[in-house]
């Protein structure tokens, strides 16, 4: 009984512990290259584009609410009111006379007009800031282009320098090496003398 109940103790701490791992968020960990300091760094120019505008909220009441003309405004009595489509008319009678006809085609061309000038201005806004992001971008590509030929020249300038000092190394290292030979000669020569006088002294018979 008691192995029993420390067996299900122990398998109950070990389901709490992988519970409690598996909750534990996740570290990453994360290793910042240092560049060496030879290394050429492109420079990356920043470009603030302005894109295309944003659109202003139109108020709804502005639309719905139209001035109403009061019962007797008019000479003959007049009343205008805004209606929706297929909205039954508010009272009898003739619905569009002489002023009214004038008064809607007036409004209906004003309309327009401003619809025409709304529309021209944000035509311009729209292009303008494609104009004014075409030349940063234009300019960025071409500081870019000359940042990155300067470093490009850098690096050829090294390279011609470490070849010339490549071969300048290969020349030396092929070319004939007079004081060292006549080393290895005289120490030849005074080791063979050695030689030859040791076999001499060992060969003559003592008296």
């Amino acid at each position: 009984m008691k192995k029993n109940t420390v067996a299900t103790l122990i398998m109950l701490f070990l389901a709490f512990f992988h519970a409690a791992c598996s909750a534990t968020p996740a570290r990453v960990n994360s290793t910042l290259v240092i560049p060496d300091a030879g290394a050429a760094t492109l420079a990356q120019p920043d470009v603030v584009l302005l894109g295309l505008p944003d659109r202003a909220p139109q108020d709804a009441s502005s639309h719905d609410s139209q001035p109403v003309l009061a019962v007797g405004t008019g000479a003959n009595g007049e009343m205008v009111t805004p209606l929706s489509t297929g909205a039954r008319a508010p009272y009898n009678g003739v619905l569009l006379n002489g002023p009214a006809v004038a008064r809607i085609s007036v409004e209906f061309r004003s309309q327009q007009d401003r619809c025409l000038i709304e529309q021209n201005r944000a035509v311009s806004l729209v292009e303008a800031r494609y104009v004014a992001d075409t030349a940063s971008l234009r300019l960025a590509a071409d500081t870019q282009r000359r940042t990155d030929q300067v470093v490009i020249n850098g690096l050829d300038a090294d390279i011609s320098r470490l070849n010339r000092l490549l071969e300048t190394q290969q020349r030396e290292a092929s070319g004939p090496h007079v004081l060292e030979g006549l080393a290895w000669a005289s120490g030849g020569l005074v080791l063979g003398a050695l030689i030859v006088g040791g076999v001499v002294l060992a060969t003559t018979p003592r008296p």
